[in-house]
């Protein structure tokens, strides 16, 4: 699977929906808790170790978005 995904849309981050926000995720990856999780930045930096990957992580972009440089 690689660092990324190309998506159609984007979904809502799980941890914003649980305060009642509704911020758009950019990644899904495991949390430091076990379970994965659609994320915004923010919840990524705060519930992970920042790695992408194969059973790790993926960031999440839509088809006509430019690839990020991940390194």
């Amino acid at each position: 699977m690689g660092k990324y995904v190309r998506m159609r849309e984007l979904p809502k981050c799980d941890f914003c929906r649980e305060e009642g926000s509704e911020e758009t995720a950019r990644y899904d990856a495991k949390t430091r808790m076990g379970p994965w999780a659609y994320m915004c930045p923010e919840h990524f930096d705060m519930y992970t170790d920042r790695r992408l990957g194969t059973g790790v992580g993926q960031y999440l972009l839509l088809h006509e978005e430019e690839l990020p440089n991940f390194d």
